[in-house]
């Protein structure tokens, strides 16, 4: 290498250098802010979980089906949704099919 290109090249080592050491505390600033986004996004998803499993437990009700709290629920197919509830002291199962806009309880 010659002489001409040895003190551009080192002064944009430098520079690299030193701008990686800005890098990485924006990147500890950057870790930090997105772990807050995360705790934050897994609060609402709490609070949708919670608010979907109540509107499940309303809509069995309405339909004459026996469910004191939504245990769990799992989508089984693209039409098919089972849905885990408790009621005294039983697990019931139901299987809504918005196909046929039908719950079968197994």
């Amino acid at each position: 290498m010659s002489k001409r290109y040895a003190v551009p090249l080192l002064a944009l080592a430098m520079a690299a250098c030193s701008s990686g050491a800005d890098k990485t505390a924006a990147s500890a600033e950057d870790l930090d802010h997105a772990d807050q986004v995360a705790k934050e996004a897994a609060a609402q998803l709490q609070k949708n979980e919670a608010e979907l499993k109540k509107t499940m437990r309303e809509m069995l009700a309405a339909l004459g089906k026996s469910c004191d709290r939504v245990k769990e629920f799992e989508q089984v197919s693209d039409t098919r949704l089972k849905i885990t509830c408790s009621y005294d002291g039983d697990v019931l199962h139901y299987v809504v099919d918005k196909t046929t806009n039908t719950v079968e309880e197994q």
